[in-house]
């Protein structure tokens, strides 16, 4: 249960500072929470991803269009290139 513990006390501290982001972001004029929200989850993967490298478990992570595999001592492995999208994406568009 300490692990969950950890991951609690870091969204809380990671909403606390999305709540300060949020705050210089909107200058006060808008509160919708998700400066909060966003600081609680960056918060909380971080402490995720550090648990996860203390399992010795590999990890996958995207890094310039590349998946690697990166060990606990902190190997990277190229697994693939990913391919590259090549059609712009649209700047407006319709939800059907």
């Amino acid at each position: 249960m300490k692990n969950d513990n950890d991951l609690v006390e870091a969204a809380i501290i990671g909403g606390l500072v999305g709540a300060a982001l949020e705050a210089l972001i909107t200058k006060g004029n808008k509160n919708s929470g998700l400066g909060i929200l966003a600081g609680a989850v960056i918060a909380a993967s971080l402490k995720a991803n550090e648990a996860a490298l203390k399992t010795k478990i590999p990890l996958v992570l995207k890094m310039d269009n590349h998946l690697y595999q990166v060990n606990a001592d902190g190997t990277k492995k190229l697994i693939r290139k990913l391919p590259t999208n090549k059609k712009p994406i649209q700047k407006r568009f319709t939800l059907k």
